[in-house]
């Protein structure tokens, strides 16, 4: 019993520890927050804005993201993604060392190398390895590292 209202208070004291960190931010204005857009198909690169709380959208123009070309409302990309959705499942069913190597994947990887004319090519993704770093400023906050780098 003695040691669950222990833990109680430390993860009470780990909250207030975030709460704070997450007002410092906010004070700071580095404090993130993620724009809600509606695209529509067919009317690229317009979107609709939904602002926070009781506020009628409005129409925006995105130039930002990473579909600057359009590429997302080709027809023909688009039918190439229905026929793939409808030939191989959608998902990416997890990593490579997990669960293999979709064949799409090697094929894309081979016209890659033979279009840079290399001996290979591999696909990877930046996502996993941001998260990573998000995580371990996380833990940052609760173990503190002391540098190993000289001054």
């Amino acid at each position: 019993m003695v040691e669950v209202i222990r833990m109680k208070a430390t993860n009470m004291h780990k909250d207030k520890i975030f709460k704070s960190h997450i007002e410092k931010i906010k004070e700071e204005g580095r404090y993130r927050s993620f724009a809600r857009l509606e695209r529509r198909c067919g009317d690229f690169p317009h979107a609709l804005y939904h602002p926070p709380g009781n506020v009628a959208p409005r129409d925006v123009t995105i130039w930002c993201s990473n579909d600057y070309l359009g590429m997302g409302q080709n027809p023909v990309v688009l039918n190439a993604m229905h026929d793939a959705i409808t030939k191989f499942g959608a998902g990416a069913g997890g990593t490579r060392n997990i669960s293999g190597t979709q064949k799409l994947h090697c094929d894309l990887e081979d016209s890659l190398a033979d279009l840079h004319g290399k001996e290979s090519a591999m696909l990877r993704m930046k996502a996993r390895s941001r998260q990573s770093l998000k995580l371990w400023g996380r833990i940052q906050l609760f173990f503190p590292m002391r540098s190993t780098t000289p001054r």
